[in-house]
């Protein structure tokens, strides 16, 4: 379906990715303050749920703002997705090396 968002603005286009990106950032010091606090194993399904929810909402959204920061959401809950399997790895290569 053709909604007509980056056609007649080309703005849009850098600026949804720009609030991407910074859905990463927030994301992280979210999510790693609650892998932190709370274990990482809370912070891992609580960023598998708010991506699953984003991902779902995410193509039902009409507006040029609303899918922005929907997106913003879902990236915020894609950046841990990734972190532990480093974080594990990292652990893991420091006694390997040892």
């Amino acid at each position: 379906m053709q909604r007509d968002w980056v056609c007649g603005a080309d703005w849009k286009g850098p600026f949804s990715q720009s609030v991407f990106y910074l859905g990463a950032v927030l994301g992280t010091l979210l999510f790693g303050w609650v892998g932190d606090n709370y274990g990482r194993m809370p912070a891992l399904y609580a960023s598998n749920l708010v991506l699953m929810v984003t991902g779902l909402v995410t193509p039902l959204c009409t507006e040029f703002i609303s899918f922005t920061f929907i997106r913003c959401g879902g990236m915020r809950g894609l950046e841990y997705y990734h972190l532990p399997r480093f974080l594990l790895h990292f652990q893991v290569s420091r006694w390997v090396c040892l």
